[in-house]
């Protein structure tokens, strides 16, 4: 970004705040739109501070879907993606010499049967006043456990990962000790939320193997949460918390080993999409469908991932269609990049090239209309796929 460029409207801050709330990473969204990932990060942030849960409390909203870059898919036929596009990767290189998943991570029951257990608590370093707290009432260990959380949150948007790391590890102590004596869902669930931002800070600092468990137990906490309450928002946050283990599994041991928590997510999704019929859910659903079409792509190629993204890309074309504005068109043109390098695996670059036609037509349209460099590097990486895929079809053809 050049120096004199004007600040962010509003509009640009909330709708990015809504993308990551519907399950797009600040990584992801960075590719795609001006802001760097940390500037989205702040916001969404920022935004979800205050929004209660129903307790009276301030309550955390579920985290955005993944914490990683998604890393670039490898194009087919000497193609080369769009800045945003292929497959999600959803966490660095896997760390060598791991043991599988499942032995890293057993099942932990949800914090309703096991509270207070000390051994169900990661490890926390002891802090002054120990004492003290031991003889902490429930509402008081509860109150400062929000508090420290929200500290540790402030820590994360600083960049301290490591000192974030100690505040929501004490954070879950003080919220495990209000659990002894107070089960509510809310506290329940503001517990797991935790276990999640701890998930994430770890993951930063020492590795999806680090974050896996505290993903884990967020994810026993979601799913109990969301049968006992069966709404849309407490499966919402089970495939969130799905998600989050897929992510760590797959950099870890990769995607086929995360794919049946994407299924899962993807369930989860479809059925809160059909019973809302929201953008909001509407796009979670998509995000869904892409999510699982990447890891297929990772496993057995663009091929297998077609379904999905032919899904997927019907639903971004109607949110373009609804909201006509260039995120959603952006996110309309990626999406007929998926489904052009699919079905040139799949079918040959005949049957690929009108999806790349239209693919060049709409970053053409967004850079004529935008004129940023990002606008014309997309516009001009467009031309350049439909540019080789015509002459693919074309040698094809003679």
């Amino acid at each position: 970004m050049g120096q004199g460029r004007r600040p962010y409207s509003p509009q640009l801050r909330q709708r990015l705040i809504e993308l990551v709330e519907a399950g797009r990473t600040p990584q992801e969204l960075a590719r795609e739109f001006e802001p760097s990932a940390k500037t989205i990060e702040r916001w969404y942030r920022q935004a979800r501070q205050g929004k209660g849960a129903g307790s009276g409390e301030p309550a955390k909203a579920a985290a955005s879907e993944e914490i990683a870059p998604a890393a670039g898919g490898d194009g087919a036929a000497g193609t080369a993606p769009v800045a945003g596009a292929g497959a999600e990767e959803g966490g660095s290189a896997a760390a060598g010499g791991e043991q599988p998943a499942a032995e890293r991570a057993p099942a932990v029951q949800a914090p309703a049967t096991v509270a207070g257990k000390a051994a169900e608590s990661p490890r926390r370093p002891a802090r002054s006043g120990q004492g003290v707290r031991r003889r902490m009432s429930p509402a008081s260990a509860r109150k400062q456990g929000v508090a420290r959380s929200e500290e540790g949150d402030q820590l994360w948007e600083s960049g301290d990962a490591a000192a974030a790391v100690s505040a929501y590890r004490e954070a879950v102590e003080l919220l495990m000790r209000a659990l002894a004596e107070e089960t509510d869902a809310a506290l329940r669930r503001e517990l797991g939320v935790t276990f999640e931002r701890l998930g994430d800070a770890l993951f930063a600092v020492e590795g999806p193997a680090a974050a896996l468990p505290d993903y884990h137990r967020w994810r026993h906490i979601a799913e109990r949460l969301a049968v006992e309450q069966d709404t849309s928002q407490a499966r919402r946050d089970w495939s969130v918390a799905l998600n989050r283990v897929g992510n760590a599994v797959r950099a870890l041991d990769g995607a086929e080993t995360a794919l049946p928590y994407y299924y899962k997510a993807l369930e989860l999704r479809e059925e809160i999409a059909e019973e809302q019929g929201t953008l909001r859910a509407r796009q979670d659903w998509a995000l869904a469908l892409e999510r699982v079409g990447a890891a297929l792509e990772a496993i057995e190629g663009n091929g297998a991932a077609l379904s999905y993204y032919r899904r997927a890309l019907e639903l971004r074309e109607a949110f373009a269609g609804e909201l006509r504005t260039p995120e959603a068109r952006r996110a309309w043109g990626l999406a007929y990049e998926r489904v052009g390098m699919a079905v040139l695996e799949a079918q040959g670059p005949s049957q690929a090239l009108p999806y790349f036609d239209r693919l060049a037509e709409i970053f053409e349209a967004l850079a004529d209309e935008l004129d940023t460099p990002q606008a014309q590097e997309e516009r001009s990486k467009a031309q350049t796929m439909l540019g080789k895929v015509q002459a693919s079809a074309f040698h094809d053809e003679g």
